[in-house]
């Protein structure tokens, strides 16, 4: 019963051995829903037979009006007969493209995306149509799309990979009704809309990406059944993409360039791939083909190979590698025909187009030479040449390498005048054409006429008898080949002459000039240590401890300046039993103080013999109680827990486990009395100023390591998923063009980015209209979205023409920027300032821990320098919720600085410069404007009609693409590897 996923896979393109992966998957079912998966319509009706006899001897009731068929096979006819044990039914079966519903989740063979994207498409517009004339806020309609709206897309769309586009059709449907619930104008920017700097609404390709890692993540560390599919699914996919690798290893493919059809592994690695993610492991399952040179996948792009038949011709044959394809001294490419020698190809009638494809790959002119270009010649394949010599007889064949000449030489046997020797008459090839090369001509064989091959002369009276060049040659040098005659003396060989040739050379040289290779090799763990002088110090420690059972470590770790461009973190170790040792360095990539800590425990079990016993004093409790729920797992469970530093963790264990080590950390308080504590952490200290030690990734990664840039992350990847993503986001929005104010490095210093975008995710569940209004006002203001003059003339330019101006002055342009400015409203302006000046003082007086000297604090609130207005950073940024680092050192240094009250010190204080602005400057102007417009007979029906502007949503294509991924790249590259938050640079 059920079905079987098998596969042929051989590790050597040279051998003809190959290994059978088999797995029979009996049924899927739950509860009351039963899939059957069979090869053929018998082996289904004999499943069913036996399912009916096991439903009626349970009394079962079946209901046959649910039963569904699909199928990837035509079919005659549209409907079949299905024979049960008890009748026999006709079904009507669905084809490949159409979908069928398991579990809830609807999938397809074809693995069409349509179907399900329209039904998550109709998911929206639903909720969209149900909340179009609700009163709703938009946090409130937040919630309802992260939380309901998005998870039941997700759920649906867990077997399928959707590409850009269609994301994109399912993100632009959410934000067009949020926008318009929440008062925005469609132009607002896509990206403030799912970044931290507003909202934070889920973006569906994010959600797809984690998702899709989590999948695949799973099934590399699944063990039982799950493990063997997802092997035989990864050498499949290998198989159909002539990599002499496993995919997880080489994937370079994008989504938009991938070829695989029904292939889901393959669309997932894709996706993971344009995100910059990878699954390594430690080379335990990268299915590495040897047997070969130039692998085929490294001279064609991965679409010439599907476009071109090269993996349809190729795929099943065992061909990975151009050598495989090349002459034996691999300087020319085979003739078409004579690849049936060396590989499986069917070489009988016309030129595959697929190696004509690669013909015109690696040669420059086909029809006049075989020879490949300099770039892609290869040296002797010993592996291509047959090396056994059956026994020869007289009139055979073969070719050799001639010693006094120094090239080979093609000849038929005369007789056998030595056990060792064979006496043979040397043949050429008959050119036609002198012009052309010898590679591209039939290989016809004709007699020498007499040249320095000659050492044997046959004695003839006769005058007219023609000259034979013969020689006595050794049998070991030999390979044998095949010719047939055709006429007038000549014969034609079975293969090309050239290849022929190349194989007796490749022999004499494959035998003369192997040896084998000296490396010097590095006794256990250290070979992974680099650079050499801390590898040696740890080796030296290890040479002295090699006889020892009990031994007793101090370990401590340092971090300094963190999260800053003068990050350093050291760990060090004091041996304090039986002998006295230490040993200290730096540490880079993740820093903290727990990793930190944690590399020193690592170093110091590296240097401990086997079978002792360790007693580890760190002054870190998370060391501590980690190593103690982990210490009783499987590596498996480890590998599948969510611990920080998993891959650090993993090492540790396969350290102790691998040695038989017996492990004791015990906790010792920090800054103690201790001399052997005190002197860890003063060697740590100065580790971290010492250079960085590196631990080569074959020792830290472990099957199923997620690496971001090929860097491995030692955090959740989840996590650092949504955060890359949310730098992407602000990254296009600071890069809009009337956003260039941003692009100066100087204004970006100035703000403290992690404390403001985090200001923009509190108080999620205050549902109050009031602050719904508000936000969405603020919003306006950080997109330069308000309905200004200038704003007004590019959105309805029908209606608001060149005259419009200023409000206040009727003189200058009207922007949000110009009200600061105005003559008319600098009493405005400068009350607002007045009020905000007094507010500070009012509210650091009433939060602050310590006693105030209020005439001190008002200077120091006077030398701000955001009252300034026109500065890089005057005080309007903190209507855009941006803080500047200035003002953070003012409210830290009157002690405001637990985080709940920090947030709500500056909530208050943005939202009291954001209402003042709204009530004194805004509201004022839009009596105004609506006093205008009355003028001129505008009335609110022509501004709710339609407008006739070419502006729509702002998205990515306004964005400077290459200096976009820099900076996003750049912003999470240092927070990997100096720490803290990606806004702090």
């Amino acid at each position: 019963m059920g079905y079987e996923i098998d596969h042929c896979f051989k590790s050597n393109a040279q051998s003809d051995q190959e290994e059978k992966f088999k797995i029979n998957i009996s049924s899927q079912s739950y509860m009351d829903d039963v899939t059957w998966i069979t090869k053929s319509k018998a082996q289904l009706e004999q499943i069913l037979k036996i399912a009916d006899e096991f439903n009626i001897m349970n009394n079962i009731q079946t209901n046959y009006d649910k039963f569904e068929m699909i199928t990837n096979k035509k079919l005659d006819k549209d409907i079949i007969e299905v024979n049960f044990r008890s009748s026999k039914r006709m079904i009507k079966p669905l084809t490949s493209k159409e979908s069928v519903r398991i579990l809830g989740v609807w999938i397809n063979l074809d693995l069409k995306t349509n179907y399900v994207f329209n039904q998550c498409k109709d998911i929206i517009k639903r909720y969209n149509k149900t909340i179009s004339f609700k009163q709703i806020t938009d946090l409130q309609m937040k919630y309802i799309y992260n939380h309901v709206i998005i998870p039941r897309v997700d759920y649906k769309a867990q077997l399928l990979v959707w590409t850009n586009s269609q994301t994109e059709k399912l993100n632009s449907t959410c934000r067009y009704m949020f926008k318009r619930k929440a008062s925005l104008p469609l132009t607002t920017p896509n990206s403030i809309i799912h970044s931290s700097l507003s909202y934070a609404i889920k973006d569906i390709n994010t959600i797809q990406a984690q998702r899709q890692l989590s999948r695949l993540y799973n099934q590399v560390t699944s063990k039982g059944m799950m493990k063997d599919i997802f092997e035989i699914d990864c050498k499949q996919l290998q198989s159909e993409l002539l990599s002499n690798k496993s995919p997880l290893a080489t994937w370079n493919i994008s989504l938009k360039d991938l070829q695989v059809k029904h292939c889901l592994l393959a669309r997932v690695l894709a996706l993971l791939y344009d995100n910059m993610l990878t699954i390594k492991s430690s080379g335990v399952k990268v299915n590495q083909i040897q047997g070969g040179l130039l692998p085929i996948v490294e001279i064609c792009t991965h679409k010439e190979i599907f476009s071109n038949g090269i993996s349809k011709g190729l795929k099943g044959k065992n061909v990975y590698f151009v050598s495989q394809l090349m002459s034996s001294d691999g300087i020319r490419l085979q003739r078409y025909k004579d690849l049936k020698y060396r590989t499986k190809i069917n070489t009988q009638g016309r030129i595959s187009r697929w190696f004509k494809f690669i013909e015109t790959k690696l040669i420059e002119d086909p029809l006049k030479s075989k020879k490949v270009k300099t770039d892609y010649q290869l040296g002797y394949n010993i592996y291509s040449v047959n090396t056994k010599i059956d026994n020869l007889k007289t009139k055979n064949w073969i070719t050799t390498f001639h010693d006094q000449i120094g090239k080979p030489i093609i000849g038929r046997v005369l007789n056998k005048p030595k056990e060792d020797k064979i006496r043979i008459e040397h043949w050429i090839q008959d050119l036609e054409n002198d012009q052309i090369s010898p590679s591209v001509q039939l290989p016809i064989l004709k007699k020498c006429g007499g040249c320095e091959v000659k050492t044997n002369q046959i004695r003839n009276k006769r005058s007219n008898t023609k000259v034979r060049c013969i020689a006595d040659i050794s049998i070991e040098n030999c390979v044998k080949v095949n010719a047939n005659s055709i006429q007038n003396d000549h014969y034609i060989a079975d293969m090309a002459i050239y290849e022929a040739l190349a194989q007796a050379e490749c022999k004499y040289y494959g035998k003369t000039s192997m040896n084998e290779c000296i490396i010097e090799k590095v006794n256990g763990l250290f070979k992974y240590i680099h650079p050499s002088d801390y590898r040696n110090t740890l080796i030296e420690i290890a040479n002295n401890l090699t006889q020892e059972t009990d031994i007793e470590i101090y370990t401590d770790g340092s971090v300094k300046n963190i999260a800053t461009n003068e990050i350093m973190m050291g760990c060090a170790f004091v041996i304090s039993a039986p002998i006295k040792k230490s040993f200290n360095c730096g540490i880079t990539d993740n820093p903290s103080s727990n990793k930190a800590e944690l590399m020193a425990v690592i170093l110091s079990l590296m240097t401990c013999p086997k079978t002792a016993n360790v007693e580890i004093y760190s002054d870190s409790q998370w060391v501590v109680n980690i190593f103690d729920d982990l210490n009783f797992l499987t590596i498996k469970d480890i590998e599948r827990s969510k611990v920080n530093y998993k891959v650090l963790w993993l090492c540790l264990f396969k350290i102790i486990r691998i040695y038989s080590l017996k492990v004791k950390i015990t906790k010792v308080k920090a800054h103690s009395d201790c001399d052997y504590n005190k002197e860890a952490d003063k060697l740590a200290k100065f580790g971290a100023e010492k250079n960085v030690l590196i631990i080569e990734d074959k020792l830290l990664l472990h099957n199923g390591t997620v690496c971001w840039r090929d860097m491995p992350i030692e955090r959740n990847p989840i996590l650092m998923i949504k955060g890359i993503k949310d730098a992407q986001f602000i990254e296009e929005f600071l890069m809009l063009h009337h956003n260039e104010v941003y692009r100066q490095s100087d204004l970006l210093r100035l703000i403290d980015w992690k404390i403001s975008l985090k200001l923009n995710n509190i108080n999620q569940y205050d549902t109050l209209f009031e602050d719904h209004y508000l936000q969405s006002f603020r919003i306006k203001i950080c997109c330069n979205e308000l309905p200004t003059c200038a704003n007004l003339k590019k959105r309805k330019p029908d209606l608001y023409d060149e005259n419009w101006k200023c409000n206040f002055c009727k003189i200058e342009e009207e922007t949000f920027d110009y009200f600061w400015k105005c003559s008319k409203i600098q009493n405005v302006v400068q009350d607002i300032l007045t009020r905000l000046k007094s507010f500070l003082v009012k509210i650091i007086q009433e939060y602050s821990r310590d006693d105030i000297d209020i005439h001190e604090l008002k200077i120091k609130i006077n030398e701000l320098d955001m009252w300034d207005i026109g500065r890089l950073y005057d005080f309007t940024f903190l209507m855009k919720n941006q803080i500047s680092c200035q003002l953070m050192e003012l409210l830290r240094c009157y002690k405001i600085t637990e985080e709940k009250l920090l947030y709500k010190v500056l909530k208050q204080i943005t939202g009291r410069v954001l209402l003042k602005f709204k009530v004194l400057i805004w509201e004022p102007r839009n009596d105004l404007q609506i006093k205008e417009e009355k003028c001129c007979g505008i009335s609110g029906k022509d501004k709710k009609a339609k407008s006739h502007s070419k502006c729509t949503e702002v998205g990515v294509k306004n964005v400077d693409c290459n200096m976009l991924e820099n900076n996003w790249n750049k912003w999470n590259d240092l927070a990997f590897h100096r720490g803290g938050h990606w806004a702090n640079f």
